[in-house]
């Protein structure tokens, strides 16, 4: 085992030990350095090769650089914005884990607590759900994103939207 390796889900940390949400590095993924012992063929049915776990590694590693780290729906009751599903790698992701503020027509904060998501590497991304024509805009700052929605006309209006952070 790499020194590297861990014991835990890095999508989620370790808080026992002080260690925040964080992608996988390649070496957490089982490392690219395994070869085949010489003279000994890889079985077709019960074995993998060290090409291909080298390979599973690199391509873990890189998924992780651009998956999302939680996308979130909210969607209206009247005019009161909920969560109403969350989904990201992390086992923490749950529509309980975000505070929603209303800041009024077309406008809404949706916020997590410190070190629930690992670091965010993108922009992030916001679309209006369903078949409603609307404009949505985001805007992101420390642990939170602020959503405003129009209508065509350029009016604020309450739209339900799904955005992603990554």
């Amino acid at each position: 085992m790499a020194d590297d390796q861990i014991t835990y889900l890095s999508w989620n940390g370790d808080s026992a030990n002080g260690i925040d949400p964080h992608r996988p590095s390649i070496a957490q993924c089982g490392d690219n350095d395994k070869v085949d012992k010489p003279g000994h063929p890889v079985s077709p049915i019960y074995g993998i090769s060290a090409p291909a776990l080298n390979q599973r590694s690199w391509q873990i590693a890189a998924q992780a650089k651009v998956a999302a780290a939680a996308i979130v729906s909210v969607e209206f009751t009247g005019s009161t914005p909920t969560v109403v599903k969350a989904t990201g790698p992390g086992d923490a992701i749950a529509p309980n884990i975000f505070t929603v503020t209303d800041n009024g027509l077309g406008d809404t904060t949706i916020a997590w607590p410190a070190s629930t998501l690992v670091p965010l590497l993108r922009n992030a991304m916001v679309s209006i759900n369903g078949d409603t024509p609307g404009c949505p805009a985001i805007a992101e700052s420390t642990n939170q994103v602020r959503v405003r929605t129009t209508d065509h006309a350029g009016n604020y209006i309450d739209l339900p939207f799904t955005f992603s952070v990554g």
